[in-house]
Order: C-alpha cells, then sequence, then structure tokens
C-alpha cells in the first residue's frame, strides 16, 4: 500500500499486488531478458511519478489568475406574506388621503358584466371614492396588447397597476423590472408566480367552496353542477374545488361540473344551462364571468335556485339567484392601499382564504326568510371555518 497527497491534501491510496497485474502486455516489450518482476516494478514506480506530478500542479494557482470563489447556496424559497385584516375598514371620515398616488386596472372584460371586471372596478373606484387616489381602468385588454398598457401606466408614474386575470402572469414578470418603482398587482394568482420584488399576487381564493356550500345546502333534488367558462388556473381551480365545499353541508348530493367554452357567450351559457336542468339539477352556479349571466338566466325561466359570483348578481335573475360569493377585492385593496402608496408593500403572494375573508356571501334579498333553516346552514358552516371548527378544505 502507498499513501500520496492528492490535490488539497486530500491522501490518495494505491494498492501495488503483482498478482493483479495483466501479464500478457509483455509480450509487447522489445527486450525478452527482462524479467517480469523488474518491468512490474518500474510500470509500478511510473504510476507514482505521475500522481506526484498530479498532486503538485492541481495544488498551483496558475499566475495571474484570482482564487475561485466558492458558489453560495440557493436561496430559501419565497413564504406568502401575512395577508393584512380586512374584516374591519377605517370608518368615515378615518380614510388617509392619497392624493398623489395613481392606480390603474387593467381589465380583461367590460365594467358592465356584473361579474369580474366590475368587481374590479368597483375596487378602484372604492379607492378612488374613500382615499382620493387618481384611478383609471382600461376594459378588454388582451393578452397581446397588456405589456403596452402595462408600460404606459408605469411610465407616466402610477404607483399601482393592476393585471386583472392569470393569463396575465407571464407579460408583468417580463415587465416589471423595468420599472422597480411601481408595485404590478396580478389578480388573480393563487401562488407565488412573481419574479421581482414589485410583483405582487392577490388570491382571494376558495370561491368554489363557498358556491359548493351554498348548492349543497340548498338542493332538494340532491342534484347540484358548476359551469365554468374555459380551462385555465383562476378558473378551474374553482370547479375543482365546488364538490369539497358541497360535501361539508351535503354527503350525497351528486356534484356536476363541466366547461361552457366561452367567457362572454350568454346564449351558450344558458343552452348548457338548460341541458342540465333538464336531467334534474335544482340548483346550479358558474365561474364563466359574462357567459354565466345565461346559466342564471336559465335557472329562473326553469324555476330553480342559483347562486352568482364575484358581484351581486340577483338582479340579474331575482326568482333564481338566493346569494353571491363575492371576491373581496374592495376591501382586499383597500387593506394593501397604505403600505402600497407609503412604498412599504413588497412583492410575493397575499393569499385571502374564506377564513381570511378573501370571498364572502353577498346579501341574501329576503331569501333568509324565504329559506331559513338552509341559509342557517350556510352561515354556521361559514362561522365554522372563521372561527377554525371547521377545517377549511
Amino acid at each position: 500500500m502507498f499513501q500520496t497527497a492528492g490535490k488539497g491534501g486530500m491522501p490518495i491510496h494505491i494498492a501495488y499486488d503483482p498478482g493483479t497485474i495483466d501479464h500478457t502486455f509483455l509480450k509487447w516489450i522489445p527486450n525478452k531478458n527482462i524479467k517480469e518482476e523488474n518491468i512490474v516494478k518500474k510500470i509500478v514506480t511510473l504510476i507514482l511519478v505521475f500522481v506526484l506530478a498530479l498532486s503538485v500542479f492541481g495544488c498551483t494557482q496558475p499566475a495571474g489568475q484570482p482564487e475561485a470563489t466558492p458558489t453560495p447556496p440557493p436561496a430559501a424559497p419565497s413564504t406568502p406574506s401575512a395577508p393584512p385584516d380586512i374584516s374591519q375598514t377605517p370608518g368615515e371620515g378615518e380614510y388617509k388621503q392619497y392624493p398623489d398616488f395613481k392606480v390603474a386596472a387593467l381589465l380583461s372584460g367590460v365594467i358592465t358584466d356584473n361579474g369580474w371586471s366590475a368587481n374590479m372596478y368597483n375596487a378602484v373606484m372604492n379607492l378612488a371614492d374613500k382615499y382620493g387616489v387618481t384611478a383609471d381602468y382600461v376594459e378588454s385588454v388582451t393578452v397581446s396588447d397588456m405589456e403596452e398598457y402595462l408600460r404606459g401606466f408605469a411610465g407616466d408614474g402610477y404607483g399601482l397597476v393592476i393585471a386583472h386575470g392569470s393569463q396575465f402572469i407571464d407579460v408583468v414578470n417580463a415587465v416589471a423590472g423595468d420599472y422597480p418603482d411601481t408595485l404590478f398587482a396580478i389578480s388573480f394568482a393563487a401562488t407565488d408566480v412573481s419574479q421581482h420584488d414589485n410583483v405582487a399576487c392577490i388570491a382571494p381564493v376558495n370561491q368554489g367552496i363557498l358556491e359548493g356550500i351554498a348548492a349543497g345546502a340548498l338542493t332538494k333534488t340532491n342534484k347540484v353542477a358548476m359551469l365554468g367558462s374555459e380551462e385555465n388556473p383562476s378558473i378551474s381551480g374553482d370547479i375543482n374545488v365546488f364538490e369539497s365545499g358541497v360535501r361539508l353541508v351535503n354527503a350525497d348530493a351528486e356534484v356536476i361540473t363541466g366547461y361552457i367554452g366561452s367567457a362572454t357567450d350568454a346564449d351558450k351559457g344558458k343552452e348548457m344551462a338548460m341541458t342540465l336542468i333538464s336531467s334534474g339539477v335544482d340548483v346550479i352556479t358558474h365561474q364563466a364571468n359574462a357567459a354565466g349571466l345565461g346559466v342564471l338566466q336559465a335557472a329562473e325561466e326553469a324555476g330553480i335556485l342559483a347562486v352568482g359570483i364575484n358581484t351581486d348578481q340577483y338582479s340579474v335573475a331575482p326568482d333564481a339567484v338566493v346569494t353571491s360569493v363575492l371576491r373581496n377585492f374592495p376591501a382586499i385593496y383597500e387593506a394593501l392601499l397604505p403600505d402600497i402608496a407609503e412604498g412599504k408593500l413588497t412583492g410575493g403572494l397575499y393569499r385571502f382564504g374564506i377564513k381570511e375573508q378573501g370571498c364572502v356571501f353577498s346579501d341574501w334579498h329576503g331569501w333568509d326568510a324565504k329559506l331559513p333553516a338552509e341559509i342557517k346552514l350556510i352561515q354556521d358552516t361559514v362561522q365554522g371555518i372563521i372561527d377554525g371548527t371547521i377545517a377549511e378544505p
């Protein structure tokens, strides 16, 4: 056994056992008078010389080159930021004014959709009315047009630019690094997809669970349904948890979900809803933006119950819509505004579950008097989630 110092001072061990060497190579040696033993010794000597040379030159730093710097370990993954309490808002006359702060909302739909885009429009107008900010909005923004609007508003000194839809995640991340003084908010983004410190992911989650609780409590035929617009993260996420909400109050109901294939075609939404109603569904809800208005109209024409979303959709079908599940964007942005305007809010995920009242029920419009037992079951279940006595799925 031989030992020598390798690179960095680490020992290198070489085992020498003549019996393990393949002697067939000897026939290539021209001098037939050389004995095997001498040849083996010379080979071992050559190996040792070679290893020593490696250790010497390997430990020598080439002249004129700096020492290598160790690679730092990767950064720890970010954790969700603690969401502010949105259950309480300032009273009249207590609103701090931010007259020099500007907010823009870039909407995928129109403010008259009585749903997704209308909800965000209401949120920024609420900031203007209460806190004196300048609030602007653009309707029907496509993914291909979003970059132009993001750069335009950020370049004009807007402190908060809201891209209202998960389809805008990539373009926001592509632009945000060029405007560090603007906070870009993506709503809706249920996970932290931010790539910059000035990108906030706003996530009022589990709207579908509340829709499921309402549908499961209201059904008499034990057959309920939800229709989504198209398959994307913000829609599919709620479609996928709808049944979990139903099961909190109803273990036996049949749960049907599907997609309309459009976020704007109310006629197609109505047609698909009528097909489900004819199969025995007696409570229906949606995640379909403007196409969902057709779902609610079908419910009213067929004489069944429905649950609206995003804004209070009672006026769309007052004989059918018992309540609506609101993504609480007005309260969320109101709670976040002071830190945004004062430059204190960093990027990352801001997640608001049912417990944090990120989604809430609208007014009951008298249905609580018509269906007292069912409405009480809904209210008690939600309160249990808020109190922590019922686990939020």
